[in-house]
């Protein structure tokens, strides 16, 4: 029997059958799948890193510069707890769970941020796209549709928070 690839399955054919006569795959092969993940190990270490980085040089900053706000301070310090719960993960060779914590705990912090720092305005509401874009790479394109999704709404609570009071005119006068 030789192998086609029918809709990124794997399926074995006889040489006279055009069907499929079986859903079995192939062995794996463990040097392909190791090749595949590791530019996603690689891209995952470095996100790990610039959030817990981020997060310290953020807090620093934000303790030298506004001494006076402690919810920005809080903030920044749980995006250094997001950056070392994911480096735990990650030595503890569990990727899956570290990327989930990763991607998620930094939209929470980014969409706090949004809610603290100035709304839809705020320089972090950039990051919503990457995000959904590493979701999409390592979670799969579930989880990438929910984020997206999720950040649709988080945007428009964002827009609906920014919008200037109205005037109240009364009707009779």
């Amino acid at each position: 029997a030789t192998w086609h690839v029918v809709a990124r399955v794997c399926i074995p054919m006889t040489v006279d059958s055009p069907l499929p006569n079986s859903t079995a795959r192939p062995p794996p092969d463990p040097a392909a799948s190791a090749v595949r993940w590791e530019p996603t190990q690689a891209v995952l270490n470095i996100a790990t890193a610039a959030v817990l980085v981020g997060g310290v040089a953020t807090a620093v900053l934000r303790s030298i510069l506004l001494p006076s706000e402690p919810m920005r301070h809080l903030a920044s310090l749980l995006l250094v707890a997001i950056g070392l719960l994911s480096l735990w993960l990650i030595s503890k060779d569990n990727r899956r769970a570290a990327a989930h914590v990763l991607i998620l705990g930094t939209w929470a912090m980014v969409c706090l941020n949004g809610f603290l720092a100035g709304g839809v305005q705020a320089p972090a509401i950039a990051i919503f796209p990457m995000l959904v874009l590493l979701a999409g790479w390592m979670l799969g394109m579930v989880m990438a549709r929910l984020l997206a999704g999720a950040t649709l709404v988080a945007l428009g609570w964002l827009l609906w928070l920014d919008r200037p009071p109205s005037a109240s005119v009364p009707l009779i006068q």
